[in-house]
């Protein structure tokens, strides 16, 4: 098999979603122009979330706004079926992102299985297992989706937003015993206002994890 994929590259090279040019699907000409989140993004429900749970320690690390380039490929990636960048995504976020050296566990925040038979695969999922290679910690999957939402970013109501997210996770029953005490890095692939977030804390801090670092290729705002 790996014979055969070489020789398929050799014949098919891929080329950039953004510029067409040949070797690599994201070159790195065009990620230099990736335009680097500078700050801490206020997401509002995230924040009510916390007001109550001061014992618990988040941290927020973002790679980019969801402008081109990034906006391009992350699109290619989730609708063209271009799951071959979710290495590249994974090196990105390798790249410019500190993460803390205690993290105990990476898990990413699930797709429904009708969304995920829709696409293909499951977008999150492909990229945080890249990650955990990287970064050898142990990914899991911590969390299972119960509701199918339509896309938030097409809602921009956000008690609406909140409606829709609103026992839409739970937990995986197989892994839930690993939480407690733990840190945790929860990563998810274009993050707007933090519903989704907020929404698969709220679940998780049930197991009383020690700390939640929240990861995401990319915030719309």
């Amino acid at each position: 098999m790996p014979l055969l994929k070489k020789i398929l590259s050799s014949l098919f090279p891929p080329c950039c979603t953004i510029c067409s040019a040949e070797g690599s699907l994201f070159c790195p000409t065009c990620q230099n122009y990736l335009d680097f989140l500078y700050f801490t993004p206020q997401l509002i429900p995230l924040n009510k979330l916390l007001e109550n749970k001061k014992h618990l320690e988040i941290d927020i690390k973002i790679l980019g706004f969801y402008t081109p380039p990034l906006s391009t490929a992350i699109k290619s990636y989730k609708y063209q079926g271009l799951f071959r960048l979710a290495p590249i995504f994974a090196e990105l976020l390798y790249n410019h992102l500190i993460f803390p050296a205690d993290i105990d566990i990476i898990t990413a925040i699930p797709l429904h299985p009708k969304k995920k038979k829709q696409r293909g695969f499951d977008q999150t999922k492909l990229i945080i297992q890249e990650l955990s290679q990287k970064t050898n910690k142990p990914f899991l999957p911590l969390l299972i989706k119960t509701k199918h939402t339509q896309n938030l970013a097409s809602t921009k109501d956000q008690d609406t937003r909140n409606l829709l997210t609103e026992n839409a996770f739970a937990l995986n029953k197989k892994h839930q015993q690993n939480i407690a005490r733990k840190h945790i890095l929860l990563f998810d692939d274009v993050v707007t206002s933090g519903s989704t977030l907020a929404a698969c804390i709220q679940v998780l801090i049930t197991e009383n994890p020690r700390k939640i670092t929240l990861c995401a290729l990319a915030h719309e705002g």
